[in-house]
């Protein structure tokens, strides 16, 4: 995690208006990511990795990070869908 500390500044996409520039993580779990293995289109691997969920007031998620538990590599950021 001291990895992701960081780097997070500058790779960290968080671009959703609903976390007005703040973040905190409430959740955090460690799952198993898919990732592409390096050369196929089919094949993927699943990759140990830290999952940070931000709620919002509701206590509902508004974003999940993955980071690579293994280095602390930033992977992606998965947004829930707005109700508009």
């Amino acid at each position: 995690m001291d990895k992701f500390v960081e780097n997070a500044p500058t790779s960290l996409n968080l671009d959703d208006s609903r976390l007005n520039n703040k973040v905190t993580f409430d959740v955090v779990e460690l799952v198993y990511f898919p990732v592409p293995v390096e050369g196929s289109t089919s094949e993927y691997k699943l990759l140990p990795a830290w999952a940070l969920d931000t709620l919002n007031s509701s206590g509902e998620p508004i974003a999940r990070v993955f980071v690579n538990a293994e280095d602390g590599s930033y992977i992606t950021t998965l947004f829930k869908p707005t109700d508009e």
